[in-house]
């Protein structure tokens, strides 16, 4: 979802370039925007740990409300990230409406259960503030450290960075399981992709998908690097 949300960002800061623009997200996975032009500030925060435990929400709540924001749009859309945007007191507030606390959004909108690509969806937010035209490019942005890292990864998988290289993310969100591709799909896929184009795949994932990698190198495994990729892994984690 936070790299699908990218785009969004990219034109947002064209929309507003003198803007200060913050991004609260969970901390596990601030390394996938830390060098991300587009945001001034990445405020993090545990997620898991935000509903639990009873101070934390006030904490959150006070520090958005310290930052006087005048915007706020939100990319999450559930009832909770409505009222982080209503209790912090950011004067517009948009969104999708959804749930009982849909009325908190003041330029939100309907339609979340429209068939939409997901960047189709938020773009629909976000033509609120003005954007007239979709940007749907992807981007991921590394050090250099972690690219020579990641080159010294595929020498000695035998590959470099110009060959002919397909990641496969076999996992999903364990809240999500119908996300999750079959491996007998990828492995077919794979095939498929070697006959034709001579590519190498390059498994992606957390350890928690281990048990999935291990499935599919058992079904196929000529060509594949599944050694721990600093950029991917890490991020993933």
């Amino acid at each position: 979802d936070l790299v699908l949300a990218v785009p969004s960002f990219r034109m947002v800061r064209q929309k507003f370039p003198d803007a200060h623009i913050s991004l609260l997200v969970d901390e596990k996975w601030i390394k996938i925007v830390e060098n991300c032009p587009y945001l001034d500030e990445v405020i993090p925060f545990r997620r898991d740990k935000l509903w639990s435990l009873g101070l934390r929400f006030p904490a959150i709540i006070d520090l958005i409300r310290q930052k006087e924001f005048d915007i706020s749009i939100d990319f999450q859309n559930t009832s909770k990230t409505h009222w982080l945007a209503f209790l912090g007191r950011i004067r517009e507030r948009y969104g999708y409406r959804r749930g009982s606390a849909a009325r908190l959004l003041n330029r939100g909108i309907t339609g979340f259960s429209n068939p939409l690509p997901p960047i189709e969806h938020q773009f629909q937010v976000i033509k609120q503030l003005g954007i007239e035209k979709l940007d749907d490019r992807l981007e991921l942005w590394t050090k250099p450290s972690e690219e020579e890292r990641m080159r010294r990864t595929l020498e000695q998988s035998w590959t470099s960075e110009k060959a002919f290289l397909v990641g496969f993310v076999l996992g999903a969100s364990a809240k999500w399981p119908t996300k999750r591709w079959s491996i007998e799909s990828f492995v077919l896929l794979a095939d498929q992709l070697k006959t034709k184009f001579h590519a190498r795949i390059v498994l992606l994932g957390s350890g928690q998908d281990r048990s999935l990698a291990k499935e599919f190198l058992s079904k196929h495994r000529e060509g594949v690097v599944d050694r721990p990729l600093p950029v991917a892994l890490d991020v993933l984690e």
